[in-house]
């Protein structure tokens, strides 16, 4: 009985991979033409390489259309340079390179977290933010990467540490987690993560010449404040803009809630509880940050490939951004639906005991006596 059980297991999850692979290939090459696959790459990172190449600066200017576009280079110079080498290649070469190495990332992430359930990574692949992720082959893929490396190398401050610089050197929005470094008293690998993303910043900006370090303040400001407003971001900020708040109200109700997230990171690792702790301060990331794409979404994966390495409901929740991408919604309506879904995420994960989904159900269905 138990090889047959095992066969029919078996091809329900080659049939689930099946379906994958085939929407995935068909999503691929249906924006090919339009240059809808690896966009990011291929018109924003390796643009920017480019520049650099020819002594230029890899930034546009505050005023630049650019901006408006969504094609704009506004990340740390790190992102310019890795993608120097490749420039030679064709825009053709530029998707496959980026479209696999992306899923490469995403899906290595889970694995370094220990999934091994097939139906994980099936669930995984069918969220909007990850299709979103590699089909643009944008730097969401390297910070999942890098918070997984963190996390599976926790106990080497060394690896833990260099993992954790990368990846702010590449986006500093991921500083909370040197928080939970000190939080969980991991105080050598936080000193390392603080000045080995010194030391990385200050030399990619000195490979550039220091070519737009002045301005790149006010570069920052200024794309806040285009892609806050009538976009399909889904930050705390964002959603608190639509919803009418003043710019002021919006900065300290996103520094209030992402300084709760990491009282919760503190308290957590006060307990003992290094997964609780790693997750306040994981979703801490996407409070504080003002500009939050869909795709930024993938790291849930992390938190819920620790907690639930395999198939429950956690997996299923962020299945719910389809909702999301349906047209017709008032912008201000999805922002708050995306956030309300990151909290149940958070919630299904973290809350003691069995799963919400089973302890719903367990006191709904009529019970037997054995």
């Amino acid at each position: 009985m138990r090889p047959v059980t095992h066969a029919v297991g078996a091809a329900w999850r080659g049939l689930i991979l099946l379906v994958i692979a085939v929407a995935v290939s068909a999503v691929a090459f249906a924006g090919l033409p339009d240059h809808a696959v690896a966009y990011d790459l291929v018109q924003v990172y390796v643009p920017a390489g480019e520049r650099v190449l020819d002594g230029l600066s890899p930034f546009p200017g505050t005023d630049d259309p650019v901006l408006r576009q969504n094609a704009a280079y506004v990340y740390p110079p790190l992102a310019a340079l890795l993608v120097v080498p490749l420039t030679p290649l064709s825009d053709s070469g530029l998707q496959i390179v980026g479209v696999l190495g992306s899923l490469a990332a995403l899906l290595g992430a889970i694995w370094l977290l220990g999934v091994r359930d097939l139906r994980c990574y099936a669930a995984f692949a069918l969220w909007p933010p990850t299709i979103l992720a590699w089909q643009n082959a944008n730097l969401s893929v390297l910070i999942v990467l890098a918070c997984a490396l963190a996390w599976r190398f926790r106990d080497s401050w060394q690896r833990a540490g260099v993992s954790m610089a990368v990846g702010i050197a590449l986006k500093v929005l991921l500083w909370p987690l040197v928080i939970w470094f000190l939080a969980t008293r991991r105080v050598w690998a936080a000193a390392l993560a603080l000045s080995f993303t010194a030391e990385v910043i200050l030399l990619s900006w000195a490979a550039i010449d220091f070519r737009g370090f002045m301005t790149y303040p006010a570069l920052l400001e200024r794309l806040t404040e285009i892609e806050t407003v009538n976009t399909p971001g889904v930050s705390i900020f964002s959603a608190a803009i639509e919803l009418g708040a003043p710019s002021l109200v919006a900065h300290a109700l996103a520094l209030g809630t992402g300084t709760l997230l990491l009282a919760g990171c503190i308290l957590y690792a006060r307990r003992g509880d290094d997964r609780g702790s790693f997750t306040f301060a994981l979703v801490a990331v996407l409070a504080f940050t003002p500009i939050v794409w869909l795709h930024y979404l993938t790291l849930l994966a992390v938190p819920i490939a620790i907690y639930r390495p395999r198939l429950s409901a956690a997996w299923a929740i962020p299945l719910a951004f389809w909702l999301y991408a349906v047209p017709g919604w008032p912008f201000e309506l999805r922002k708050l639906f995306a956030v309300l879904i990151v909290g149940l995420v958070v919630y299904t994960i973290v809350s003691p005991g069995r799963p919400v989904t089973r302890r719903w159900l367990s006191a709904r269905l009529p019970q037997t006596s054995p």
